[in-house]
């Protein structure tokens, strides 16, 4: 496992040993090409047809829906970005919420995640997964490692095995900051300016 900066000193993704691209690129690829989009949710039909969320909308619907928050989804990312650094909400730290809900202390719990916005009744579909790390200079904006991310069309229950692989990822690359020593904010910027000179 290694790590890319993706956004200058607070976004960066992991890269997956024998893998030569970011999580954070590789979804992004696959969130903006209409023919993954078509055919994930062709393949998930069933799931669609069943979640309440959907209700009422047809799989062409819902795939128009994603189209379209696929587009935005990235675009919306980078504006969070540029407003954390100008001081101003929606930013970031506003938009990666707690992955987990209460007793969790929000302040404890590292793990995050970050949900797309649609712009039509139907309900959003993308998710970014990924781990907050804490500046040392307290009130200073935290980084972001995202680990990975999915399009959920199911309903949530612990049999879900994308969602699974996605948790068990997180877990996996907060190990891998440990063991390289990787706490805080500056410990990433400082291994991403040792890695680019």
């Amino acid at each position: 496992m290694d790590i890319a900066n993706v956004l200058p000193d607070q976004v960066w993704s992991i890269i997956l040993t024998g893998e030569n691209d970011n999580r954070f690129s590789q979804l992004m690829r696959k969130w903006l090409d209409p023919e993954f989009i078509d055919e994930f949710f062709e393949q998930n039909f069933d799931y669609i047809k069943n979640n309440p969320y959907y209700a009422g909308h047809t799989v062409q619907e819902v795939k128009e829906s994603a189209h379209k928050e696929a587009k935005r989804f990235l675009t919306d990312f980078i504006s969070y970005y540029k407003n954390g650094r100008k001081g101003i909400t929606p930013n970031l730290v506003e938009k990666f919420k707690c992955l987990y809900r209460v007793p969790i202390d929000p302040d404890s719990e590292h793990r995050r995640e970050l949900y797309g916005y649609s712009e039509t009744d139907i309900s959003s579909v993308f998710r970014l997964y990924g781990i907050r790390i804490d500046s040392k200079t307290k009130g200073d904006l935290p980084g972001y490692v995202v680990t990975g991310g999915g399009i959920k069309v199911k309903v949530r229950n612990k049999k879900d095995t994308a969602l699974n692989k996605e948790m068990r990822l997180i877990e996996s690359a907060q190990d891998w900051l440990k063991k390289e020593k990787l706490y805080t904010k500056e410990d990433l910027i400082n291994r991403t300016n040792e890695h680019t000179d």
